[in-house]
């Protein structure tokens, strides 16, 4: 998702989906998936306020442009999914029943 900007100016967008504007804003959300138009692309180095990988014009001083990370453990449920990837983000998909997605609520998340 990082090799595209998150189409809204001034807005970076997060792995939940949530647009901000604050540059750490995005660590309560899953991270920076998207960077602002004006800086679209997503580099490498993660120096960028709240451990956020940088956005810039050009990465060539910022460790050059983040890679695509795989996702090495995926766990799916009758109606929700859990996935890990490689940096040791996670994400869990799906309708929530019981909490089963471990965020704290019951609410969905698709």
């Amino acid at each position: 998702p990082w090799a595209e900007s998150s189409g809204s100016p001034g807005h970076f967008e997060c792995a939940d989906g949530t647009f901000c504007s604050a540059a750490d804003c995005c660590a309560m959300h899953g991270g920076r998936v998207r960077c602002p138009p004006e800086t679209p692309v997503m580099c490498d180095n993660r120096h960028c306020g709240a451990g956020n990988y940088c956005c810039a014009e050009s990465c060539e001083d910022l460790g050059g442009q983040r890679s695509c990370i795989e996702r090495v453990e995926i766990s799916a449920g009758t109606s929700h999914s859990l996935f890990r990837r490689l940096d040791g983000f996670a994400l869990g998909v799906g309708f929530n029943h019981d909490g089963r997605l471990g965020d704290g609520t019951s609410q969905q998340h698709l």
